[in-house]
């Protein structure tokens, strides 16, 4: 689904001539293609959303070291792709409904949590990564455990 928006959105930025646009998009679907050949199977919308997710995650990188080296025509130009790369995520659920996520599991595992709460941390990275970021789910996660330990 999300594969063939970006295919239709290729050929939309080419008969618009919107080069920029074009090339993020190209470098988009080449990484998709990469990541199916890895898998040897086509991806899944899942799957496509992980390659975004860690193309964004690049971009942002890469504009928060142009930021540190003074290199504002590369800030602009990687914000560029950024907003492209975003514009096929799907929205980031907000902070409340991860916290409400994540004390769902822990109730659903608090014999585990009690034992090793990371590896409830886990289970919340696995069936909550598509809805937001690691780093948000671990630093809620951690935000909720000191909260319980009264810090």
């Amino acid at each position: 689904m999300i594969k063939n928006k970006l295919q239709q959105d290729q050929i939309k930025a080419l008969k618009q001539s919107d080069k920029q646009r074009l090339s993020v998009i190209r470098y988009i679907l080449s990484q998709v293609k990469n990541a199916e050949i890895k898998k040897q199977k086509e991806l899944q919308d899942e799957d496509v959303i992980n390659v975004l997710r860690k193309l964004a995650k690049e971009v942002s990188d890469v504009i928060e070291l142009a930021r540190k080296s003074n290199r504002s025509e590369l800030v602009e130009e990687n914000e560029e792709q950024l907003k492209v790369i975003k514009s096929y995520l799907p929205a980031e659920a907000s902070d409340e409904t991860l916290k409400k996520e994540i004390k769902k599991i822990i109730a659903q595992n608090k014999e585990l949590y009690e034992r090793n709460a990371n590896a409830v941390m886990g289970k919340c990275i696995g069936k909550l990564k598509n809805k937001a970021s690691t780093q948000r789910i671990t630093f809620i996660f951690k935000s909720l455990q000191q909260d319980e330990a009264g810090v």
